[in-house]
C-alpha cells in the first residue's frame, strides 16, 4: 500500500506542477527543480498518508469508546478547572 500511495503522490506532484506551469503559460520544464520538488513532496505526502489515516482511525475509536462509556454510565463527567 505504501508503494502505491507513494507513486500516486508523486504523480499528483507532477500533475500539480504541470497544471501550474500551463496556467502561467510557461513551458512545462521551465524550472526542472520545481518539478523534482513537487514530485518529492507529493511522494512524501503519499508515503505518510496511510500512517496519518491509521492514527486518525485510532483516535476516532478512542473517542467512540469514551462516548459509549459516558452513554452507558460507566464514566462520570469530570469537572474542568
Amino acid at each position: 500500500m505504501t508503494l502505491v500511495s507513494t507513486t500516486l503522490g508523486a504523480a499528483g506532484g507532477i500533475i500539480f506542477q504541470t497544471i501550474a506551469q500551463k496556467l502561467q503559460k510557461h513551458r512545462i520544464m521551465r524550472h526542472p527543480w520545481e518539478m523534482a520538488l513537487c514530485i518529492g513532496i507529493g511522494a512524501y505526502l503519499g508515503h505518510k498518508l496511510p500512517e496519518w489515516d491509521a492514527a486518525t482511525l485510532k483516535q476516532i475509536e478512542d473517542y467512540r469508546t469514551v462516548a459509549l462509556d459516558y452513554a452507558q454510565g460507566k464514566r462520570k463527567h469530570e469537572k474542568l478547572e
